[in-house]
């Protein structure tokens, strides 16, 4: 190995400590507080908690309380009377003059054993025009009435409660129809209002050429 000329020797370096180096500490902004002529920086930390305010509750009401369902007792009874008021009934006594009620007369009219009856109504005149007029509806039309009366053996009329006025017997005379016992003809008028058949009994009258008879008949009745 070569070596130089001359060379001197070096000497080992000598230690000498380093200072330590302080580390770079984050500055905490929030704590340090702003600089001055700096706005206020807002904070990242979450706000602390509102104070809530306890919600007031309805108060609870108790359920009502249903009344119990009472059974109905026996029906009270009813007060006793001790008296009894006397009724006072008045009498009244009939005026004079006035006109007795007119009984119903109940007739029955018979060609050749076949009976058709009447009542005194008022719709269709006196009882013996009604049973007439039966008679007249229940043939087929009114020359079919004419012809039966006109063949008919018998001809009779019932009429036992009271007689049977004049206008009447003169309609039934006029048709061949004679009173059968106790019925009476009579020529006396009728009571009530003026004496009027029905239109049945006028057609057969005219059919029959009858209408003077029966006009007389409306003569004799009126009032």
């Amino acid at each position: 190995m070569n070596k130089k000329p001359n060379a001197k020797p070096v000497s080992p370096p000598i230690y000498r400590p380093q200072p330590a180096t302080k580390a770079l500490q984050t500055k905490n902004s929030a704590a340090q507080g702003p600089r001055p002529g700096q706005p206020a920086r807002p904070s990242l930390s979450p706000p602390p908690p509102r104070p809530t305010k306890p919600v007031a509750r309805p108060p609870i009401q108790p359920k009502p309380i249903q009344p119990k369902a009472i059974a109905p007792g026996p029906p009270a009874a009813a007060p006793k009377v001790l008296y009894a008021p006397a009724v006072i009934q008045e009498t009244r006594r009939p005026r004079k003059g006035a006109k007795k009620p007119q009984r119903r007369a109940v007739v029955t009219v018979t060609v050749d054993g076949q009976n058709y009856s009447g009542v005194s109504s008022g719709q269709y005149g006196h009882a013996e025009m009604q049973a007439l007029r039966k008679f007249i509806v229940a043939q087929a039309t009114v020359a079919a009435a004419w012809r039966k009366l006109a063949r008919a053996a018998r001809k009779k009329v019932f009429c036992p409660n009271q007689p049977v006025c004049g206008s009447c017997t003169i309609i039934l005379e006029a048709l061949g129809f004679e009173p059968k016992n106790p019925t009476v003809f009579s020529r006396a008028k009728s009571g009530g209002v003026s004496w009027g058949a029905n239109m049945k009994v006028r057609e057969l009258m005219e059919y029959g050429d009858l209408t003077a008879t029966y006009q007389r008949a409306v003569t004799a009745g009126a009032k």
